[in-house]
């Protein structure tokens, strides 16, 4: 379940209407870990219909979405506790890319061990000491 200023989101509807995703950290509460990442509220598909390609918005997988790091997906699958909160909800893809940004370098999550994060913008690779 996510989390957003201690209320809890079940359902796209109890997003703002303009919104296009979102910043988030999840927390390990088994071993204290953090993650730090974004996802989309939704997505595009092209469809034919009556023989005409039509962009269609589809719902993302956001309400099971568990962050794309190998490690936290792991811990995960072998039953660890993670709690889900949003950071920032964004209009556009050009502000969630940016906050996310700002919470990953706010953090400094490739100088700190206690984040799963290994790189930003899969540029900037921490290197484990």
């Amino acid at each position: 379940m996510w989390k957003y200023q201690n209320a809890e989101i079940k359902t796209i509807d109890e997003f703002p209407n303009d919104s296009f995703g979102f910043v988030y950290k999840i927390y390990n509460t088994i071993n204290d870990k953090i993650y730090i990442g974004k996802k989309f509220l939704y997505h595009s598909l092209k469809r034919k219909i009556n023989g005409k390609s039509k962009k269609i918005k589809k719902e993302s997988d956001w309400k099971t979405y568990c962050g794309s790091n190998k490690d936290l997906k792991n811990d995960v699958k072998n039953g660890h506790i993670i709690e889900k909160e949003i950071l920032h909800i964004c209009k556009t893809c050009k502000q969630l890319t940016y906050y996310e940004m700002k919470y990953l370098f706010m953090n400094s999550v490739l100088e700190n061990q206690k984040y799963y994060n290994d790189n930003i913008g899969g540029k900037f690779f921490r290197k484990d000491t």
